[in-house]
């Protein structure tokens, strides 16, 4: 599987024709080659643990933020501009105004690109070790670097907002850099 790093030139990934759900949330998916569009973001730094807006925090589907290079984040963008203009062409005229961005540019600190992250359940992320050995999900994903495997699926679109559909599939860590409780 490539990094991102080594795609130089942004496919144009295709949206099909909407699923439609409830509530009104639709769906569209971007199949490549044969399956959704999936690539791997080496060496980036999670700033904090997944968690859920207003959430109690035993929710199995939640957003994780990494800490990424300027180049991640350009390229990452132009998928998204993608979106935007196959969207804003038929389907959705206020795209630009309702779209909820997976990326924050770098100001302050890092660039940051959010995504959702499944820790349990049928669709669970898989967690391996630098040693490329299964694992669980981190104790403390403060500062842990890491390496993500994610998956384009497409766009959703709802009464509040439109977005990009990303999710982590698998993340390999190193166990070591979890720091033990000096407490216990």
């Amino acid at each position: 599987m490539r990094t991102v790093q080594e795609i130089t030139q942004t496919p144009l990934l295709q949206l099909n024709k909407p699923k439609l759900l409830t509530h009104g949330m639709k769906i569209y998916n971007a199949p490549y080659e044969g399956g959704a569009f999936t690539f791997k973001l080496n060496g980036i730094t999670t700033p904090f643990a997944p968690s859920v807006f207003n959430g109690t925090g035993e929710e199995t589907r939640q957003s994780v933020v990494f800490s990424i290079p300027e180049e991640v984040y350009k390229l990452l963008s132009s998928f998204e501009d993608g979106f935007k203009a196959q969207l804003s062409a038929s389907e959705c005229p206020k795209v630009e105004e309702m779209w909820h961005s997976s990326l924050k540019p770098a100001e302050k600190y890092a660039a940051t690109f959010r995504a959702k992250i499944n820790l349990s359940g049928d669709k669970a992320c898989t967690f391996f070790t630098t040693e490329q050995e299964p694992t669980k999900a981190p104790g403390n994903w403060r500062g842990l670097e890491v390496n993500a495997v994610i998956r384009i699926g497409g766009v959703y679109t709802q009464a509040r907002g439109v977005g990009m559909l990303c999710e982590v599939t698998h993340l390999q860590y190193e166990q070591s850099q979890e720091q033990s409780n000096p407490f216990a």
